[in-house]
């Protein structure tokens, strides 16, 4: 684990770090960050269901939403 915290966006598929704990995480610690909730919070609408918040340190990213160049009209 670094020490290192990423650049995250809403539609980043998300992997909650070992070492977190909550009893609503489900087993494979996979979610969809949904909204930023304050700085450096997100939601994260995990596989279960649930929707968590967690820090930024807390979470890697597993596939970043792909970005939209300037102009690119959204779908």
């Amino acid at each position: 684990m670094t020490d290192e915290v990423q650049a995250l966006s809403i539609g980043d598929l998300v992997c909650v770090r070992e070492g977190t704990h909550d009893k609503r995480l489900p087993v494979g610690r996979t979610g969809l960050i949904i909204e930023q909730a304050g700085t450096d919070i997100y939601k994260v609408w995990m596989t279960n269901g649930e929707t968590l918040k967690f820090h930024s340190m807390f979470l890697e990213v597993v596939t970043e939403m792909p970005k939209r160049k300037s102009g690119e009209k959204e779908d």
